[in-house]
């Protein structure tokens, strides 16, 4: 499995956790983590929309950053 590549299009946060809106529907998959800006961060799929979780980053702001998600290591 390759890494996917998909740029933020919005965030907003829902409670603690920061939710991000991806420019097309991402393969589900054995990620190990999403990397945006050379940070790994754990993420929550959300299935059957082009959204993922980020847990306890209801903070920062992720619109207009690249997103990569990183295989697991067979």
């Amino acid at each position: 499995m390759e890494m996917q590549t998909y740029k933020v299009v919005d965030d907003f946060p829902v409670k603690t956790a920061r939710v991000l809106v991806l420019d097309r529907d991402y393969e589900i998959g054995d990620y190990k983590c999403a990397e945006i800006d050379g940070n790994p961060y754990e993420y929550i799929v959300n299935y059957g929309f082009r959204t993922i979780i980020l847990p306890n980053m209801a903070k920062k702001l992720f619109k207009g950053k690249t997103i990569n998600f990183l295989p697991l290591k067979h």
